[in-house]
């Protein structure tokens, strides 16, 4: 499975199990933080996998 689909699962999981209540943690959070890491591990040899 490559990593579009795990990141894929990933959203699909914390929408089903997070709650409505913390809006500053929410799915938006999530790709927000997730792009941001995509960017720093361009300079790195860091697994994308392990990140997410």
């Amino acid at each position: 499975m490559d990593l579009y689909h795990w990141q894929q699962r990933f959203e699909a999981w914390l929408s089903q199990h997070h709650g409505q209540e913390d809006a500053a943690h929410d799915i938006s959070h999530f790709r927000r933080v997730w792009a941001t890491a995509q960017q720093l591990a361009e300079e790195t040899a860091a697994d994308r996998l392990v990140i997410l």
